[in-house]
């Protein structure tokens, strides 16, 4: 899950509504099926200056690849104005290189039989 804060400066007195949507990618992904945004209309009621834009992320991939980037935007405001940020690019980056399918070989001290097995190497966050 990804949150991007979207923040409101200076006074309101009002509710301010923000629209923002995935509006690229280097990788092809699709929205609503790679990136899929919580909701593109967020509420700003007086006194709340920062709420959360929410996507959920679904780009993960059995080979490392690199350069991977998620453009999002904030298309409409309104109640104030847009400033002059409306964009936020996420780059994507494996959690660990090392993290894969791996295949351990070894013979046994008993008999000198050689065998394999098949794992999975992956990280806790």
């Amino acid at each position: 899950m990804l949150q991007i804060p979207i923040v409101l400066t200076g006074d309101h007195n009002g509710t301010v509504r923000v629209t923002a949507k995935m509006s690229g990618s280097t990788a092809n992904f699709e929205n609503n099926k790679d990136v899929i945004v919580t909701t593109e209309t967020l509420v700003m009621p007086e006194g709340v200056e920062t709420v959360n834009f929410e996507a959920h992320l679904n780009v993960a991939n059995d080979a490392i690849e690199s350069g991977r980037s998620i453009t999002f935007e904030i298309v409409s405001v309104e109640g104030a104005t847009i400033g002059n940020i409306k964009t936020c690019t996420v780059e994507l980056k494996e959690n660990n290189p090392l993290e894969g399918i791996y295949t351990l070989s070894g013979y046994s001290p008993f008999d000198g039989a050689v065998s394999s097995e098949k794992c999975m190497l992956s990280m806790e966050e």
